[in-house]
């Protein structure tokens, strides 16, 4: 019963947006992750970075959370082949 229900589901889901939207949602609830977990780690004393390291034609996969203790020598983010791009909270649901 449980597999019918979740059939259903998946078939109503992809038959309402179609893969160019599914991927554009995707990434955007990736980036609300990606900011809920920034967010923790300032909560903890962290100093939290989102850096996008490779371009998206390499791969969606593209974004990394840089953290560092507060109160120590911040360090340099590791230069990338997208011109070392630091996402601000902001931009991460565009």
């Amino acid at each position: 019963m449980l597999a019918l229900v979740y059939k259903h589901y998946v078939d109503t889901v992809y038959s309402f947006w179609t893969s160019d939207e599914r991927e554009k949602i995707g990434l955007q609830c990736k980036r609300v992750i990606d900011a809920g977990r920034a967010s923790y780690l300032r909560q903890l004393g962290y100093k939290a970075t989102l850096v996008e390291f490779v371009g998206k034609a390499v791969s969606l996969e593209n974004v990394m959370l840089v953290a560092t203790p507060a109160g120590t020598q911040t360090i340099s983010t590791p230069t990338t082949t997208t011109g070392n791009q630091q996402l601000a909270e902001n931009e991460l649901l565009v």
